[in-house]
């Protein structure tokens, strides 16, 4: 899976940020603040992600069919920890958005993007596999 970083206007990293978010992965201090929102620093060290579980979008390799590509928008798995809670429904939402991202932006034509690369554990996917998800 590669994911570039990417960044909104105020310069905050968030692609990079939402794979070690969903896999539950890199927190290392989580300190309420005094408005009720929680600070969090965690740790992007890739490292951090072994043994850990992100629902991944596979779609067929434009170039090689025998092949799946890996989308780069990623979806959590449920699970709670000391900033957030993914449930089942937030699950399926994440999910939702992933296929909207693919439809809209990958079906029809590849996006651009530059920055850098997050490598995530190598997985073998046969021809057997008929759920994107």
């Amino acid at each position: 899976m590669r994911v570039y970083e990417a960044f909104d206007k105020e310069g905050n990293e968030f692609a990079v940020g939402s794979v070690f978010r969903f896999a539950n992965a890199g927190i290392t201090t989580v300190l309420d603040g005094p408005n009720g929102e929680k600070s969090v620093t965690f740790d992007d060290n890739p490292n951090g992600l072994r043994d850990r579980t992100l629902n991944i979008y596979l779609y067929p390799d434009p170039k090689n069919s025998k092949y799946n590509r890996v989308l780069k928008q990623p979806a959590p798995t449920v699970f709670k920890n000391d900033v957030e809670e993914f449930t089942e429904e937030d699950v399926n939402y994440w999910m939702h958005r992933a296929e909207g991202y693919y439809d809209k932006y990958i079906k029809n034509g590849a996006p651009s993007s530059n920055g850098s690369t997050v490598t995530l554990k190598k997985e073998t996917v046969g021809d057997t596999a008929d759920i994107p998800f």
